[in-house]
């Protein structure tokens, strides 16, 4: 059977970017070429610890004009979904070099990629086999986990209706076809700028701003996370509770300007404590920190919560309504195992009795749940 030739334009563009194309039959009567799997490009791209485990995909049928799914990567990913080869290799080409790029050919790649690799920004086509761009768009945000992505339409379809069901289904923008490469990259460009300025936002709106360390709602959002995380894998959870000993007598004495620079050493001293990449400290109110250490035992957490206690003692920060004659705190704890008994609620509240433990039996010491006397 004679073989049909791509169109030229379509093979001239393609020879040179060094890609070597497939004839249209290639498409339908013959089966696909085998591609390298797609563990093999996962594996080439930093995972964040937050990330979720990758989702069974199973084999899909991919587009043998391309090398990959993905380009080298960057600092923001986009994916970009369209049956169309001519159109994806278009759009690849104008952003692989800024950009991690993903693509798909059918809204259920498209579905997959997005839950799979969470990129920051979607460029999804409408008129596709299978689920239509509107399908895809609505699936994504009725589900958690991709609800909060947002989606460009790039569609033929012109007409004010199509544009209008578009955009109350959730995108932020609607292009229509032919493209024009500068216009395109310059919305995409914009989005995402305003993306990381969100983003800056909400890491400003967990920090506490005058210790600079997670506040007490970073703490709430991380203490359900590990909570859950150590509930599956059946591993404990520790928490303590810090409190600075007479601090209300050390703002009157010193001033709150002094006062306002202890409370930045006492945090110092605490996060140089809990370095471990999962240990987390946050400034609970006023005078009060919040230690979590997950994944930590018993003993560990309170032999942390020792040396910390020590650490402070030893910035010798003078304090003379304190027994000591120096700053100190008092700390108390608890270990929990989620997967059998407490909640988050319960294990603030535990640790807190713990530090009440701590104050009355003198101050400057750690008291742990089934302790009989605090150290």
């Amino acid at each position: 059977m004679e073989r049909k030739k791509l169109p030229a334009g379509i093979r001239t563009f393609a020879k040179g970017r060094g890609i070597r194309t497939a004839p249209p039959s290639s498409f339908g009567e013959r089966p696909l070429p085998r591609l390298p799997s797609e563990r093999h490009f996962v594996s080439q791209i930093p995972q964040s610890p937050w990330q979720r485990l990758p989702l069974a995909l199973g084999k899909r049928r991919m587009l043998p004009i391309f090398p990959s799914t993905f380009s080298k990567p960057r600092g923001h990913t986009l994916l970009i979904a369209d049956d169309g080869p001519v159109n994806l290799l278009f759009m690849r080409e104008i952003f692989q070099r800024d950009y991690q790029v993903l693509t798909a050919a059918t809204g259920e790649e498209a579905l997959c990629l997005a839950e799979e690799h969470q990129p920051d920004l979607i460029i999804l086509d409408v008129l596709m086999p299978g689920l239509s761009g509107y399908e895809v768009c609505r699936r994504l945000k009725a589900n958690p986990a991709t609800q909060h992505i947002p989606v460009i339409f790039v569609t033929a379809l012109e007409s004010a209706e199509d544009e209008e069901t578009g955009l109350e289904l959730g995108a932020v923008d609607y292009l229509t076809k032919p493209l024009r490469a500068g216009i395109l990259r310059a919305r995409v460009r914009n989005f995402l700028t305003m993306i990381r300025q969100q983003e800056l936002l909400q890491e400003l709106a967990l920090l506490d701003p005058l210790t600079e360390i997670p506040n007490r709602r970073a703490l709430d959002r991380a203490l359900e996370q590990e909570w859950g995380r150590c509930q599956r894998i059946h591993e404990p959870l520790s928490l303590a509770m810090v409190d600075i000993d007479h601090f209300k007598s050390f703002n009157d004495t010193y001033g709150h300007g002094t006062g306002d620079r202890a409370l930045r050493q006492v945090a110092q001293a605490l996060v140089t404590a809990a370095k471990r990449p999962g240990d987390l400290v946050a400034r609970y109110g006023g005078e009060e920190f919040v230690i979590l250490l997950p994944h930590a035992s018993r003993n560990g957490a309170r032999k942390l919560c020792r040396a910390a206690r020590h650490h402070i003692k030893a910035l010798a920060i003078p304090h003379q309504g304190s027994d000591f004659g120096v700053l100190t705190v008092s700390i108390g704890g608890v270990t929990l195992w989620p997967h059998r008994d407490g909640s988050p609620p319960e294990v603030l509240q535990r640790a807190d009795a713990q530090l009440y433990r701590a104050k009355n039996a003198g101050r400057n010491r750690v008291f742990w749940e089934k302790d009989t006397g605090g150290l």
